[in-house]
């Protein structure tokens, strides 16, 4: 399953990958029942979401998965506001994984890391935890 707001970008996964059940959700209404899956994770995701709805969207993160959330996102120490292709207020570094353990005390970290460019990636930390 994957879901997204974007309707192109739903439109190239499901002609891309068509085993893939793509489906158009803000991510802090997420259409599934709890428990729903083994891994919920986020890649370039919550660094989208204002600080005034993060804690919805991780509520529902945790809420929608049995035993895994991963997040792999743009790190800061304190909330960093970034322009975004023209837009102010549309990109939000943090400290995400400092935010899941303040809030979701049934999470436990199993491993931490960084992914740079050397990986293919584009300087994001990631945060893996597993539920209680």
């Amino acid at each position: 399953y994957g879901i997204d707001i974007n309707p192109s970008a739903l439109d190239e996964v499901r002609s891309r990958f068509p085993g893939v059940t793509a489906i158009q959700s803000p991510a802090r209404v997420l259409p599934f029942p709890d428990r729903r899956f083994d891994l919920v994770f986020t890649s370039g995701v919550l660094i989208h979401q204002p600080p005034e709805s993060i804690g919805q969207v991780l509520s529902e993160i945790v809420r929608t998965s049995k035993k895994y959330v991963l997040c792999c996102e743009y790190f800061a120490d304190e909330v960093e506001v970034v322009a975004y292709r023209n837009q102010d207020r549309a990109l939000f570094k943090q400290n995400y994984g400092a935010l899941y353990q303040a809030n979701f005390p049934g999470l436990r970290l199993i491993e931490k890391g960084f992914l740079g460019p050397e990986e293919g990636w584009d300087n994001f930390t990631y945060w893996l935890f597993e539920k209680d």
